[in-house]
């Protein structure tokens, strides 16, 4: 999922890592330059994983972001 407002981005990808573990990645930062950050969380399992990216994503909406769908390629 992606999400914008006039300066921002936040994007939240959730997969199966390597080692089976389920992990939400969030990467965030400016619009306008290469300054960004991430954060990681680890989860027990698919269902909770699915859970906190549907957190994170409300509480971008209450933040303001709208959601865009993702490039391809």
């Amino acid at each position: 999922m992606r999400f914008v407002t006039n300066d921002r981005f936040y994007e939240i990808n959730v997969y199966q890592d390597m080692f089976d573990d389920w992990v939400v990645v969030c990467d965030y930062g400016s619009r306008t330059t290469r300054a960004g950050r991430r954060k990681i969380f680890a989860l027990p399992d698919r269902q909770s994983a699915l859970k906190r990216a549907d957190e994170i994503a409300n509480v971008r909406y209450r933040h303001g972001y709208e959601r865009i769908p993702r490039r391809q390629g």
